[in-house]
């Protein structure tokens, strides 16, 4: 729906930039590990069955935006991780090239290459998948072409090779600058060029608007389809959390998330929390979502106040196990009232799940997110269990 609705209302030769993940393919040519394929084969259904992300509507998206006459860029982005700026990543056509294989980007840095991108025309009509410049692969492609230049009797490498070191406009053109010929369209010989439509010529321009208008009348009636069902899934969403406890339907949903997140299989951003039992002693685990805000991880307590795990936690003094393909120990320290509405927003941003147990809208002013900040515990993730103090932190 989004991805339309700017296809249908961005201005002639608006440049426009969209973002998704290495599962979208363009062409079909794209080289998949078994990982990823797990990921979408297995995590795809479940995802949107838990209505926690539906994979089929970003392909549908892309589909729609490969299709259009716009001036588009989709940046393919691999697993992101939070740190200093590494310089504008480089990329390839496909996933599957060896110089993609590091799959780890700088979250700064993808948004480096969304930026400067609106300014490349090389890469209109373009699917770059992207993946950081000091990273391993990177790297070690760099190194290879370098030697193979110096070995060579002209000095040079091949053409639109990226160098991961020196931050330059052919990094960002990427391995393969060269465009075939045909592949973009000028937008004059698009405006001037008419059809024929019961015995008379019409401009482009005129069909252009009306078949904008009849996609914008599917995508009205599509969203008013989609805000139902909607609604029928918060029904859902809420039944199985009622008295803010998982009944047997949430808790078979949450051991399937549970797992995939413990072996790392999941997105990133799925971990399994573990914490000691206040009553029983056992341990005990489930899945969660981790915000990312500011550079820094939280934790939230989507059912608010009267969940068990926040109780376990204040209870252990904060001590607990994240679990993402290996287990890290972690100090929860819980954030003030005042400072969790940005935290707050960040976090429906991310998950589709809470959003049916919080009653303001992801979208909403923090003014909105304010009023409710006190009843939603949210705690600060640090690294060890020897915390530094952070602003707005407090210490149980």
């Amino acid at each position: 729906g989004t991805a339309q609705a700017v296809l249908d209302h961005a201005p002639a030769r608006a440049r426009l930039i969209f973002s998704c993940g290495w599962h979208i393919t363009r062409d079909g040519q794209d080289v998949y590990s078994w990982k990823l394929k797990a990921i979408v084969k297995i995590f795809g259904p479940l995802a949107r069955l838990a209505r926690f992300g539906d994979l089929n509507d970003q392909v549908e998206a892309t589909r729609r935006v490969f299709d259009s006459d716009t001036r588009w860029t989709v940046v393919r982005g691999s697993d992101l991780e939070e740190g200093e700026s590494q310089g504008l990543p480089v990329w390839s056509r496909h996933v599957g090239d060896p110089i993609l294989e590091s799959n780890i980007t700088r979250r700064v840095d993808f948004a480096l290459f969304m930026v400067e991108a609106l300014e490349d025309d090389e890469l209109i009509h373009e699917a770059p998948a992207i993946v950081g410049r000091l990273t391993p692969s990177a790297l070690a492609c760099s190194s290879s072409k370098t030697a193979l230049a110096a070995g060579s009797t002209t000095g040079s490498a091949r053409p639109g090779s990226p160098d991961p070191v020196a931050p330059s406009n052919r990094a960002l053109r990427g391995l393969h600058p060269d465009k075939p010929a045909g592949s973009r369209r000028a937008g004059t010989d698009l405006a001037n060029r008419g059809q024929r439509q019961s015995g008379r010529w019409i401009s482009r321009t005129a069909t252009q608007a009306r078949a904008r208008e009849e996609a914008a009348m599917t995508t009205r009636a599509k969203t008013r389809k989609s805000s139902a069902r909607g609604d029928r899934a918060h029904r859902f969403d809420r039944w199985m959390y009622q008295g803010a406890r998982p009944n047997r339907v949430a808790r078979f949903f949450n051991g399937i998330w549970r797992a995939l997140a413990s072996v790392g299989v999941a997105p990133r951003r799925l971990s399994t929390l573990e914490v000691r039992g206040r009553r029983s002693g056992r341990t005990t685990s489930f899945p969660v979502v981790v915000a990312d805000y500011e550079g820094r991880r939280y934790l939230v307590a989507m059912l608010g106040e009267g969940v068990n795990w926040v109780a376990n936690v204040r209870a252990a003094g904060g001590r607990a196990v994240l679990r993402h393909g290996g287990r890290h120990a972690v100090h929860l320290e819980e954030v003030d009232p005042g400072v969790r509405a940005p935290i707050l927003r960040r976090y429906l941003q991310l998950a589709p799940g809470a959003r049916p147990h919080i009653p303001v809208d992801r979208g909403a002013a923090l003014a909105e997110f304010e009023t409710i900040a006190p009843q939603y515990p949210v705690f600060y993730i640090h690294a060890d269990d020897l915390p530094a103090s952070g602003v707005g932190v407090t210490r149980k």
